[in-house]
């Protein structure tokens, strides 16, 4: 899927997953996805949110973005112990920006 493709390219991005497009009607699509950081804290996590949704409205149209950011130290914990998953209760949190 392009969309993945393209969250998978940002260089802050470890991981990709969660990853969720739909209609919402006829004219307007939404997404919400996992993204994985590579070292969060030298990521600009507004910064970030605010360029991907930028981009993935208009590289896909898609105007409705939600994306959860994680650490990957949380994925590491999953990774480890299923029954343990802290994913998602990571510090980065929510972003959502719609295009208007």
């Amino acid at each position: 899927m392009a969309v993945r493709a393209y969250l998978q390219s940002l260089p802050q991005v470890q991981n990709v997953h969660d990853l969720h497009v739909w209609g919402m009607d006829t004219s307007e699509s939404a997404l919400t996805a996992h993204l994985v950081l590579k070292d969060e804290e030298l990521v600009d996590t507004d910064a970030l949110l605010r360029t991907t949704s930028a981009e993935l409205a208009r590289r896909f149209d898609i105007r409705h973005v939600t994306l959860q950011l994680e650490s990957s130290d949380a994925l590491q914990r999953c990774v480890s112990d299923l029954d343990d998953c802290a994913i998602g209760s990571t510090r980065s949190g929510i972003g959502s920006l719609h295009e208007q």
